[in-house]
């Protein structure tokens, strides 16, 4: 539709995929659906995977965002961080945890939890734990060579679980394709370029901004500081974002991002939460401008990736020193089944077998259910 805009976006940021993918972050401990997401999107080729790395580490979400997840013991602790939460991603550095304490944590937990017989107790116990020293290995190994960057971290982590889970054609593809957000040029070059160029246009930001409910505020946030941008009306706040987005020192919202793509005519696989279809709606009736945004958003609702592997529900525990004596306790706030489904839980529990039940999923569609607590 602005044939213009898309050959800028290609001259500015390098970028020459038709598509882009944001179902990546950087994941501490990667959910089970993004190896359904990486099939899909290695089946469509010629796709740049934008790691969004301009965002915080969520609390709620620790054990795929912030911790090796070591599945049956809920291990929220600051020890067995990899990343700071008070800092986005694409400025943090990785943090390597205290990996030892985590694994003497983890055994307490079993000896207290696996209510089996003594000689299979320790067989259980033995293979969990030799699991998990199998993926500290393999963050160790991402550590020893990729210590400063979360964002470099995490793409150097996705391509060795895949090499380990047996999906080598993945970790080729995701090693060619991804790239991190705040690496590229789209945010301190392209976007102040179209902002800028829009800024007369009934299709521009700041219009779009102050005449319809298209975004959400804040519509841009510091990078070094917690302060926000909820004001985007007048000639010279557009004038001060530019400026600020130039150097870098601002960061769009996700609608914002959104906008961008679609104008530029870039395709988009991925959660949107229903943007591109208001937008193609909105430029319809309201400025009368014909768009095919809503082709350009290649996927609808949570279509962008299976949880093919699944835990039925959230059996987790947290150790607690009372009266002198470790307790194991159930965690008060079971979490969804598709927040505590992340690879290294469920290897954890079932073993190396990915590639073999992801083969069934494909041809049934059918979710392997697993029961957390029960070691196969």
């Amino acid at each position: 539709m602005f044939p213009d805009f898309n050959k800028k976006f290609r001259e500015i940021t390098g970028i020459q995929e038709q598509t882009i993918s944001t179902v990546d972050h950087v994941y501490a401990s990667m959910p089970i659906r993004l190896i359904d997401s990486h099939h899909i999107l290695h089946k469509m080729g010629r796709v740049k995977i934008i790691i969004w790395d301009d965002i915080y580490p969520s609390l709620k979400k620790y054990r795929s965002e912030l911790i090796l997840d070591c599945g049956i013991l809920a291990a929220k602790k600051e020890d067995y961080f990899l990343f700071d939460p008070n800092e986005i991603y694409g400025t943090s550095q990785v943090i390597k945890p205290k990996f030892n304490e985590q694994k003497k944590a983890l055994e307490k937990c079993l000896n207290l939890v696996l209510n089996v017989p003594s000689y299979k107790k320790k067989l259980l116990k033995e293979k969990y734990l030799s699991r998990f020293e199998n993926l500290i290995e393999i963050y160790l190994k991402v550590l020893s060579k990729y210590q400063y960057s979360s964002s470099v971290f995490y793409k150097n982590l996705v391509i060795e679980i895949y090499n380990f889970l047996g999906f080598e054609h993945l970790a080729e593809f995701y090693k060619n394709s991804a790239e991190s957000l705040m690496s590229t040029n789209i945010i301190n070059e392209y976007l102040p370029w179209l902002v800028e160029k829009t800024q007369n246009e009934p299709f521009g930001l700041k219009n779009l901004i102050s005449k319809s409910m298209l975004f959400k505020k804040p519509y841009f946030r510091y990078v070094n500081s917690s302060d926000i941008i909820s004001e985007f009306e007048t000639l010279k706040q557009s004038r001060s974002i530019i400026e600020l987005l130039r150097e870098n020192k601002l960061l769009p919202s996700k609608e914002i991002m959104y906008w961008l793509f679609a104008i530029s005519g870039i395709k988009h696989f991925g959660r949107d939460f229903g943007f591109f279809s208001k937008l193609s709606e909105y430029f319809s009736s309201i400025l009368k401008i014909k768009n095919n945004f809503s082709d350009l958003q290649l996927t609808i609702d949570k279509n962008d990736g299976a949880f093919y592997i699944q835990f039925e529900r959230d059996n987790s525990y947290q150790l607690n020193f009372f009266k002198g004596k470790w307790k194991a306790r159930r965690c008060s706030i079971p979490r969804k089944n598709t927040d505590i489904s992340t690879i290294p839980s469920i290897y954890l529990h079932i073993g190396n077998r990915f590639k073999e039940i992801y083969e069934e999923y494909k041809k049934t569609k059918r979710v392997f259910y697993t029961k957390m607590g029960e070691i196969l």
